[in-house]
């Protein structure tokens, strides 16, 4: 049962936008959430590893017994020497309403007789099947296992275990189940719609068929696979699928890498072929040594479109205050991406529609759509606003006539600088408040990802073997721009001694899932742990992990993060029960993490390893990150960037003065900074640069300004040039500015019947006789002299200073001059 928060500031959302002047009051939880959240909810276990096989130093493989007697293989790596810590992968929403030719989810089952499935439907049990217990081995419908995949829809699985001899893990048969299904003619348009949760790599022989040293196949075979066949009448089958032949071009090491883990895996199969023919389908099990397959959600229909979308890379939700305060508008909450970056809204709806429509907001807060598949957004921020909010998109598919729309049940998106509200900051995560939290228990005050007296012996009875959780962890997403990180808080409840000490660790990830480098550690004592008086008779804890180093910066982000929570499994901890999200049923995101220590190794675990009442923990840990995204952005439109992003300014011999807009989220052009490539990181002593709190002509104080570069002429043969690092504090640009080489002579000819010479000292200007006035003006764009010309006139300049001067003539003509 999920524990929903009725969140706790009120506003009103006026059309797409919360305006800066509505009052948001500040309150605290209610004595009813209390209640609430104090139904935590309880682990079930489903099943005790039997035995384990230490296959290479860094995986060893388990086998599981489920509650119900049946076996299931799951590998777990080391922790120490893990190479994948990635969220598990996202299952397309499905489509649910009934009326179909079939629609089967297999939720007609009493919940105790073993070898039960629909009336309709039938089975072929192959001899060695009846030699293990309770028929597990065959068609059978139940409760997905320890290990396997939640059902689809509904609470039950139809599912075939492997053929292992009970007692016995070393004893396999040959199994060939089919479950059929019964009768139905075939419409126009109709399709074959179902759910398989298997595991990819075990549709491999991995027992001899593989050398764990060198990750590669010795024989690459199937084990056990799924395949569906089609027949009319009581005619031939004709195979339409088989699991195994989708990762049969794979290598061993790409299938132990991606493709380890037990996944739901949506399947359409296209019945165009038997339109107006009766037909039956079958599920076919069929193999020697493989893992449980089950198939859940069958339905034979025409197409029907479900939308659904996930957030960009580095979108943060708004989570708590320290003090367990929320930002809302009428129960909505909000959500932190950077500005001026290209977002990627990825489309999620199930595979069934065949067009899409986005409304979203664009740069300018302006209603627009957009026909495009995933939707890529980039939001600027707008300095006359206080808060630079967008609307929440919203995406239609359909399919023919048919539509869905969906839109995350968000109030408003923020684009840059730090989660807050009237001087209150708040923290963000990937766990998103709408779908509540909740404290996992295994017993009345038994918190089981945290600490109490006797959670040992709790965790050894749920493994089988002896464990100790002694680390809790959340995965964070790369994000799409560089972010600022000054701590981490995490939330709970508990009761820690003064003097214990609590420590976090942040370690880098890189984009194939491998930790990187350590960096932070931060410890938190017991005295400095937050209690937030919820109710007379309750209170939640925040304990919080400043970052900031010892000049007061905090850290710059821009890969994906592990934090690490450690040093709470002692006699310093009367109880803490660390309080982990509700689940996103719609994607099964997990980004939460564990650590076990047995007598043999330590090994890291995601939440979907173990499973309540409801299903797997698909869910992540409150830990809520203080971050801001800044940002520095030049916005001319004639910017030029080279392939690697660096921005690219070639200036003439002859001197030049270039200036730049630039939008940025400092609050004055002082805090912004400039490091040149040089052994000093300063100028070359050819080049000015300077910076205004001017834009685009207007005087302004807010962040926007310019940053002007003046290059001095050159009398080299050769081209010069320097790159510059110029920004804030975690947005930096890099500019890379050169200069031509000398053309050698004094003479600038912009047109042919214009000519300027330097002579002594003075400009010699040849020109036609409707020429009769020019303008001298220096690189910084001041007058400082004119004349009236007529035919060849020489224009006194010794007043004047070298450098590079221009000279504007009144038919529009403009000649640049190094004297």
């Amino acid at each position: 049962m999920k524990k929903f928060l009725h969140l706790i500031l009120a506003c009103t959302l006026v059309s797409t936008t919360v305006t800066a002047q509505q009052a948001l009051q500040l309150k605290q939880m209610s004595a009813d959430n209390v209640a609430k959240l104090n139904k935590a909810e309880h682990v079930v276990a489903k099943g005790k590893v039997v035995t384990e096989k230490q296959l290479n130093k860094e995986v060893s493989m388990q086998i599981v017994r489920n509650s119900d007697g049946s076996y299931h293989k799951s590998l777990v790596k080391s922790a120490s020497d893990i190479t994948k810590v990635l969220p598990s992968a996202k299952a397309s929403v499905k489509a649910t309403e009934s009326g179909y030719k079939i629609d089967e989810s297999f939720e007609g089952w009493d919940g105790t007789t073993s070898d039960w499935v629909p009336s309709d439907w039938s089975r072929i049990v192959s001899a060695d099947t009846l030699r293990t217990v309770n028929g597990g081995a065959t068609w059978h419908v139940g409760s997905p296992g320890m290990f396997d995949p939640a059902a689809a829809d509904g609470n039950y699985v139809c599912s075939v275990n492997m053929g292992i001899e009970y007692g016995d893990s070393t004893v396999y048969y040959d199994q060939d189940e089919w479950l059929i299904s019964p009768s139905f003619t075939v419409d126009a348009g109709e399709q074959l719609y179902f759910t398989a949760g298997y595991t990819p790599l075990f549709l491999f022989n991995v027992t001899t068929g593989v050398d764990w040293t060198s990750l590669t196949f010795l024989v690459k075979e199937p084990s056990a696979t799924l395949q569906v066949l089609i027949r009319e009448g009581e005619g031939e089958w004709v195979e339409l699928l088989d699991l195994y032949d989708i990762y049969s071009g794979l290598d061993f090491a790409t299938l132990l890498e991606l493709y380890s883990d037990a996944i739901n895996d949506a399947e359409t199969i296209d019945l165009a072929n038997y339109v107006g023919k009766t037909v039956q389908v079958a599920f076919r099990y069929v193999g020697r040594d493989g893992n449980g397959i089950s198939v859940d959600a069958v339905q034979v229909r025409a197409p029907q479109p479900v939308a659904y979308y996930t957030r960009p890379e580095g979108a943060f939700y708004f989570g708590f205050s320290d003090s367990y305060s929320y930002l809302s508008s009428n129960g909505a909450g909000f959500m932190l991406t950077p500005a001026y970056t290209d977002l990627t809204w990825t489309n999620y709806s199930n595979s069934e529609a065949d067009s899409y429509v986005w409304t979203y907001s664009d740069q300018e807060g302006n209603t627009v759509t957009t026909d495009d598949v995933d939707l890529t957004v980039n939001y600027a921020n707008d300095y006359e606003r206080s808060y630079n909010w967008y609307m929440v998109p919203s995406l239609k598919a359909s399919a023919g006539s048919i539509d869905s729309t969906y839109q995350w049940a968000g109030a408003a998106i923020q684009a840059g600088r730090r989660a807050s509200y009237n001087n209150v900051e708040y923290g963000v995560g990937n766990f998103d408040i709408n779908n509540g939290f909740y404290c996992l228990q295994a017993a009345a005050n038994q918190p089981l990802y945290g600490y109490f007296d006797g959670i040992d012996a709790v965790w050894t009875n749920l493994l089988g073997t002896t464990a100790h959780l002694d680390g809790i962890a959340n995965y964070f997403d790369k994000p799409s721009r560089t972010y600022l990180l000054s701590k981490v808080s995490i939330h709970g409840r508990g009761t820690f001694a003064d003097d214990a000490e609590l420590k976090l660790t942040v370690i880098s990830v890189d984009d194939s899932g491998n930790f990187t480098d350590t960096l932070a550690v931060s410890t938190c004592k017991g005295s400095d742990i937050i209690t937030t008086a919820i109710s007379s008779s309750s209170s939640y804890i925040t304990i919080p992990f400043s970052l900031l180093d010892e000049d007061g910066d905090a850290l710059e982000i821009n890969t994906a993060l592990f934090v690490v929570l450690e040093g709470f499994d002692n006699s310093k901890t009367t109880t803490f029960g660390a309080f982990q999200s509700g689940a996103d049923t719609n994607t099964n995101e997990t980004n939460g993490y564990f650590y076990l220590t047995t007598s043999s190794s330590r090994r890291l675990y995601m939440l979907s390893a173990l499973s309540t009442s409801t299903g797997p923990c698909y869910s992540s840990f409150l830990f809520d990150m203080f971050i801001e995204y800044p940002w520095f952005e030049p916005v001319d439109a004639d910017v030029e960037y080279d392939a690697d992003g660096k921005i690219v300014y070639n200036a003439d011999a002859e001197g030049e003065l270039k200036i730049f807009n630039v939008e940025s989220s400092a609050d004055s052009t002082e805090k912004w900074g400039f490091i040149f490539n040089t052994e000093t990181g300063e100028a070359p002593d050819w080049l000015t640069v300077s910076v205004a709190n001017s834009y685009n002509g207007v005087d302004v104080n807010d962040g926007r300004g310019q940053v002007s570069f003046t290059f001095a002429p050159t009398t080299s043969n050769d081209a010069r040039s320097v790159e510059v690092l110029a920004g804030v504090f975690g947005a930096y640009k890099t500019f890379v500015l050169s200069q031509n080489a000398s053309a050698g002579v004094s003479v600038v000819e912009k047109n042919s019947d214009i000519k300027v010479v330097t002579t002594s000292g003075d400009f010699a200007i040849t020109a036609p006789e409707d020429v009769t006035y020019v303008s001298i003006y220096n690189v910084a764009g001041q007058l400082v002299n004119g004349a009236q010309i007529s035919g060849s006139t020489t224009v006194e300049a010794q007043g004047l200073g070298h450098g590079v001067y221009m000279l504007h003539f009144n038919n529009g003509e403009v000649v640049k001059v190094v004297k």
